[in-house]
């Protein structure tokens, strides 16, 4: 069940700014092929052309994020193309304006938040917009009516301490599972826009029993997460334990093994390891 706050917040509308003009299309929709891989399956997915290199040197570990939350907007399945190169730049947008107040917070370099955009499913009540506040895994729906003095109290609830976001929005016991973030941001680099929709094709097209994922759990493009030559980049936000495991480098032979290890086993594969955000402790 997804708990409500209607805090009027300025008619703020969502990017919709094609890729006509980017180029960048086309990276998307390029063919992927199944056939034999490194790991010697023929039912793993494979890249194609990358065009642009990949940095296979550096060490994962040091890349990974400096964060304290990640808030998602939930723009609706199959919308990555419309995404803007760089939506919360847009001062009219839902995103651009939590990106203005997120960096007027005076704790902002202390407690830094990322915000972003995914292919998540929006709000199915009218009016309403869905936000998603990770590590913690809660999401609500906020009100985008035309009040803008509701702002400041739709942030203040997403700047509440953990333990009051779980008791206000945390999901309904049995309802619980995770969200897989995968950078698929077509008009930012190609790619994350290449390897994203490869990727969460290879989660949704499972090859074998343990390589499902569990109930509940979600998997969906994200906007621009850093470090597009460690493609493909894959969050993992889980309930149990709650926290994000952030991976680079990850290719479809790999996705089995994540399911299997981190989805299903809590357990971290190191060799794909960036960095890990877990909720603020008290």
């Amino acid at each position: 069940m997804i708990r409500s706050i209607r805090l009027p917040i300025r008619q703020l509308r969502l990017p919709t700014a094609g890729l006509a003009a980017t180029g960048s299309r086309s990276f998307a929709s390029a063919a992927a092929r199944r056939e034999s891989c490194a790991c010697g399956s023929n039912t793993h997915l494979t890249y194609p052309d990358f065009k642009l290199p990949l940095n296979t040197t550096t060490p994962l570990s040091t890349t990974g994020p400096s964060l304290w939350r990640h808030i998602i907007l939930a723009t609706g399945p199959k919308t990555q193309d419309t995404w803007p190169h760089n939506p919360n730049k847009d001062p009219d947008s839902i995103a651009g304006v939590l990106e203005k107040m997120q960096k007027e917070r005076p704790d902002a370099r202390e407690k830094p938040i990322m915000i972003g955009l995914a292919t998540l499913p929006k709000s199915t009540v009218e009016g309403m917009e869905r936000l998603w506040v990770f590590p913690e895994g809660v999401c609500v729906d906020v009100s985008s009516a035309d009040v803008e003095s509701g702002r400041i109290d739709v942030w203040r609830h997403l700047l509440k301490p953990s333990e009051e976001l779980e008791e206000m929005f945390g999901p309904e016991e049995g309802e619980e599972g995770g969200v897989i973030l995968i950078c698929g941001h077509t008009a930012r680099d190609p790619r994350c826009a290449l390897a994203g929709p490869i990727l969460l094709s290879q989660f949704l097209s499972p090859t074998s029993p343990s390589s499902q994922l569990p109930p509940n759990w979600k998997v969906a493009l994200t906007t621009h997460v850093g470090g597009h030559a460690y493609a493909g980049n894959v969050i993992v936000y889980s309930r149990h334990p709650k926290r994000g495991v952030w991976y680079g480098r990850v290719t479809p032979c790999d996705v089995e093994e994540i399911v299997g290890r981190t989805v299903r086993g809590g357990e971290v594969v190191e060799r794909l390891l960036r960095g890990v955000v877990e909720v603020e402790a008290g």
